[in-house]
């Protein structure tokens, strides 16, 4: 056999070697892949479904990778349809999801943005532990669209961390209740000292 015959066939398996590897490579990241996908987007939400569930806590179901969220843009596509009624009660316009679910599933319910679980509670008791709570990161507020930030600005409703804690320090001072009889002390001062000036 000549030489570079011999050198040929060699750089030809040498190829083929390559190929079937990379060929290998590939193969097993497509798996870790799809076994990734797999976790995210069936497993950990199903698990989390059932936990809740086992809490008494229902909602809508989950549905792999858009979640809730054809129902929520179907509810808010029915209510802007209908015209509306002149009246106090705006819930079921405003937020219509929530006005569905929770005649549904009760005031604490569970539903979901794509993947992402988000736990809707009324309970002021509830309420009061989650805000209390925030800033040491046991529970973590949904997020709001970023242009929704620009309206409501940087308060404690958009904080977390330690930025929350600090804001809400110095939001505590102003509700003291020294602080609020003096302002209440004035106030009645001021109306008084008003009162006097109005024509009769």
């Amino acid at each position: 056999m000549p030489p570079s015959l011999s050198l040929s066939l060699a750089n030809t398996h040498l190829q083929a070697d390559l190929a079937m590897h990379l060929l290998f490579i590939v193969l097993v990241l497509l798996v870790v892949c799809i076994f990734k996908f797999i976790h995210s987007v069936i497993w950990v939400p199903w698990r989390i479904q059932v936990y809740f569930r086992k809490q008494g806590i229902g909602g809508p179901n989950y549905r792999p990778i858009f979640g809730n969220t054809p129902e929520y843009r179907r509810l808010f596509s029915e209510v802007r349809s209908k015209p509306m009624p002149f009246h106090h009660d705006i819930v079921h316009r405003v937020a219509p999801f929530y006005y569905e679910w929770s005649r549904k599933y009760g005031k604490t319910f569970l539903y979901w943005f794509g993947t992402k679980p988000t736990l809707a509670i009324s309970d002021p008791d509830m309420i009061k532990e989650v805000l209390m709570n925030t800033g040491d990161g046991s529970f973590q507020k949904a997020r709001n669209n970023p242009l929704a930030r620009l309206l409501f600005g940087q308060g404690l409703n958009g904080l977390d961390g330690e930025e929350w804690a600090l804001h809400r320090r110095i939001a505590n001072q102003a509700f003291m209740i020294e602080r609020v009889k003096v302002s209440l002390f004035a106030l009645s001062k001021h109306d008084s000292f008003f009162s006097g000036l109005r024509p009769t």
